[in-house]
């Protein structure tokens, strides 16, 4: 791998901003199969704190801006306009001239005119430059894992674009890789570093409307909108709607005889990619060693190809899954505990994948739900999960492909050097043989448990150890709105 590009000035930013990388972890990677080297922790941790000095450089503009709409900046243009006009041409210069501390919208009428002037002529803030490399380094840092993003002329020639703010001609890089490689093979090689790429681009590009994405990928944040164009995804899951409902399914004997009744977290696994083209919510009765009768959910992701539907599967549903805790999903898998009179208190394991991990994660969140059953452990495989908060009592586990774009979703790629929850059981692996959505798939994920991370299913399973026992019953969902 090259050393990184960085100009003299950057250098000393980061040598001031990371004075004991050795002592940093790289969050995203502890429990990587590719562990993290010294240098990407060191690359990580000056990221981290460069983010944190791009957003205190972004307060003191937010400061200064305001003093152009203090309103009594205003009384005095009209009591003393000579020496008024002349402090706000200085603090005007201060926010766009050399220093480029840059002007926000909400700073009153002459801040938004310096503004939009700003964006329309690409001046990119200060703080935007600052932000933008801390940006750069968790790509290098992430290079470290993955050196074949800088053995790879032209992606190293898209980043440099990109991190140029020359979104045209990074755009045409891309082009240039996706009819070489096809698409699959095009977003596979780019998901490790998807998440800094996309912040990049809106970081940087000409667009006030996707900056708050772009902040909030950098400082490690839940994001409220798409970095493409900025539009709020709260407004978008505001288009999900219904009271969800749950039909009970006779699983012909075909299905019957395709699903794994072993335990463990590889069967459950298999067992959702089995059921996947028909979107069945799996529902094990299991009486335990130990003489108690626990329940586990297998739920799977997406299974209805269409934007909005009738199924809680489609494209809204994994949006509001994303963005809040309740949903149809939830709603419809609440009537399902009901129609199985699950008695109060039973213990319960939810294990999901990809929206279905969010919608693992949202039950446990759920005050209600968690009030009348005791949810005991939830494995969120392939999800984009890090910006949910379960109940602290509940035992959490996340396994995602580093190859895998669903998971960065959320914000967090393999690269962020922010961790909200140190106290999961995190495993981030590299998957370099399987292309993107290949390797997205429950059964590819299955595979990765049993031969790449073995480890991770051994953990997973002694944590639930007492779920062991005899399947006495296996329930079927159809789930609509």
């Amino acid at each position: 791998m090259r050393e990184p590009d960085l100009d003299l000035a950057e250098q000393e930013m980061v040598a001031e901003g990371c004075p004991n990388a050795q002592d940093s972890s790289f969050a995203k990677g502890q429990h990587l199969s590719r562990s993290a080297t010294g240098r990407s922790a060191a690359w990580s941790a000056a990221s981290r704190q460069l983010a944190a000095t791009a957003e205190q450089i972004a307060d003191t503009s937010k400061r200064l801006n305001s003093l152009l709409a203090e309103p009594r900046v205003r009384r005095a243009m009209r009591v003393a306009p000579g020496p008024t006009s002349r402090f706000a041409a200085a603090l005007s210069r201060i926010l766009v001239g050399k220093s480029r501390l840059g002007c926000v919208p909400h700073g009153g009428r002459f801040a938004r005119t310096l503004a939009a002037a700003s964006a329309v002529t690409g001046r990119n803030s200060l703080a935007s430059h600052v932000a933008a490399l801390a940006l750069r380094l968790r790509i290098f840092a992430v290079a470290e894992m993955h050196p074949e993003l800088y053995e790879d002329p032209q992606m190293t020639s898209m980043i440099a674009a990109l991190s140029a703010g020359k979104q045209l001609e990074a755009l045409q890089i891309f082009r240039s890789i996706k009819a070489e490689r096809g698409t699959a093979g095009a977003m596979s090689d780019l998901a490790p570093v998807f998440t800094e790429l996309t912040a990049l681009l809106a970081m940087l590009d000409n667009n006030p409307f996707n900056d708050a994405v772009a902040w909030s990928f950098t400082t490690g944040n839940a994001p409220k909108g798409e970095p493409l164009l900025g539009v709020s995804t709260d407004w978008i899951a505001g288009f999900e709607r219904g009271e969800g409902k749950a039909v009970q399914v006779d699983l012909d004997d075909d299905v019957k005889s395709r699903l794994h009744p072993e335990f463990g977290v590889e069967a459950r696994i298999r067992d959702i990619g089995e059921v996947r083209e028909w979107g069945y919510v799996l529902v094990q009765h299991i009486d335990c060693e130990d003489g108690k009768r626990r329940y586990v959910f297998q739920l799977p992701g997406m299974t209805a190809d269409e934007v909005s539907g009738g199924s809680t599967q489609d494209l809204l549903g994994a949006i509001r899954n994303c963005q809040f805790p309740d949903s149809t999903y939830t709603r419809a898998l609440k009537k399902t505990v009901a129609a199985q009179e699950i008695p109060e208190g039973a213990e319960i394991a939810l294990i999901g994948h990809s929206q279905g991990g969010l919608v693992a994660m949202n039950l446990a969140e759920d005050e209600d739900f968690t009030s009348r059953f005791t949810v005991t452990h939830v494995v969120a495989v392939g999800s984009p999960v890090d910006t949910k908060d379960p109940d602290p009592s509940v035992w959490c586990a996340s396994v995602t492909n580093q190859h895998d774009l669903v998971p960065s979703l959320d914000g967090r790629g393999p690269g962020s050097p922010f961790n909200p929850h140190p106290e999961w059981y995190e495993v981030d692996f590299a998957d370099p043989s399987h292309g993107f959505p290949a390797c997205h798939h429950a059964f590819k994920y299955a595979d990765n448990l049993r031969d790449d991370v073995p480890f991770a299913a051994a953990r997973i399973d002694g944590e639930m150890a007492r779920y062991r026992g005899r399947i006495a019953r296996t329930t079927a969902w159809i789930l609509e709105d």
